[in-house]
């Protein structure tokens, strides 16, 4: 309901930011505090702890896995494209991390 607003339907990049199917091991890493600390407040990130908690957000993150998973199951020969975009998104977090590291 929330995360659809920017990442689009299913989070498949539907929406104005990144899939969050591919998202980079740094992401991976550090989500709870996006979700629940808004450590990416600054770029649009806001924290969403008013209405999720720590459980909530484990169940997101492990939701958002188990759906990349799935979409690049669905790929077949062409996971490719996944690979690529898996890239790209990696790529992204890695300096989106970087740049918003205090």
């Amino acid at each position: 309901e929330h995360c659809a607003r920017c990442h689009g339907p299913g989070f498949a990049n539907g929406g104005v930011v990144s899939d969050l199917r591919y998202m980079s091991s740094a992401t991976h890493q550090i989500f709870n505090q996006i979700v629940l600390e808004g450590v990416y407040s600054s770029a649009g990130m806001v924290s969403f702890a008013d209405v999720l908690n720590k459980t909530d957000a484990d169940d997101l993150h492990n939701y958002l896995v188990e759906s990349g998973h799935t979409a690049l199951e669905a790929q077949g020969d062409d996971g490719w494209w996944g690979s690529v975009m898996s890239g790209v998104y990696g790529i992204a977090g890695e300096l989106i991390a970087w740049f918003m590291t205090p």
